[in-house]
């Protein structure tokens, strides 16, 4: 007896053709042969399926440990914010503030600063971030604006390695700014088109060169580390008149470079 190559169909030694689908006995099996090529695909089959489900497994095994790992991680980080203005306590002065170092602890700080507001933990507690705010500081805002001072120190498993001053060392001169209007700042009045003759990387000077006179500081932030680098960012405002009312023009200072400009409510 012999198979047919194509459905299996046991035939006699002599079949020329197969009688159930007509292949020609030419691409015919023997029986055994038959059999061992079934066993072979079956086997090959098996072991295709075996190493796919294991493969899965393990995608899956991996994507499930890495979920638990960042639940766990995540578990550990805490951001909580500045609070709110009727929850501050102790207000910063610039005079304290120069007394702080980089080799001190948050105990130590806090001798010196008055207890901080915890801003985040995270890696359960090895980075924590704490506020104070600036002297100055009030509740109220000024339309679309509003004063920011404090300073928030970035303590790295319980040293201090970082701090983000902001309206804390000029305080003083900014807050002024803040609470003049447009009309009255004691700076000069420029037209747009002077405006437009800003461009990023001038000084200071060039820009006060090319409006008609210095600007009244309204923004002072600094970024200092424990590395030894620091960012500084000034922003200074002149009195601006467009579409015939009074506006202002504030320029930002990256580091006492020209970073970015804004004409009234519009970054140009």
């Amino acid at each position: 007896m012999k198979t047919c190559k194509n459905c299996g169909t046991l035939l006699p030694d002599n079949a020329s053709y197969c009688d159930a689908c007509g292949e020609p006995c030419s691409d015919t099996l023997s029986h055994k042969e038959y059999a061992e090529r079934t066993h072979r695909k079956e086997t090959t089959k098996k072991v295709r399926r075996t190493i796919l489900l294991s493969v899965l497994a393990i995608f899956v095994s991996i994507i499930v440990i890495s979920v638990i790992a960042y639940i766990i991680d995540e578990a550990d980080d805490e951001y909580y914010g500045q609070g709110e203005f009727s929850e501050w306590k102790n207000f910063v002065s610039s005079d304290e503030l120069e007394k702080v170092t980089f080799d001190m602890t948050y105990d130590e700080v806090k001798s010196i600063l008055g207890e901080g507001i915890l801003e985040a933990s995270y890696d359960g507690g090895d980075y924590q971030y704490y506020f104070w705010p600036g002297e100055y500081a009030t509740e109220e805002k000024r339309g679309y604006e509003s004063f920011n001072t404090g300073v928030t120190i970035d303590f790295v498993r319980g040293k201090m390695s970082s701090i983000d001053e902001q309206n804390v060392f000029h305080g003083e001169e900014a807050r002024k700014t803040f609470d003049t209007d447009f009309a009255d700042l004691d700076v000069p009045e420029i037209t747009r088109e002077q405006a437009h003759k800003i461009d990023e990387g001038m000084t200071l000077s060039t820009v006060s060169q090319l409006l008609g006179g210095k600007g009244a500081l309204i923004d002072s932030r600094t970024y200092r580390f424990s590395s030894g680098m620091t960012y500084k960012y000034d922003t200074y405002r002149w009195r601006c008149k467009t579409f015939d009312s009074p506006d202002v023009f504030d320029v930002e200072f990256h580091d006492g470079k020209v970073y970015h400009y804004y004409l009234g409510n519009y970054m140009e």
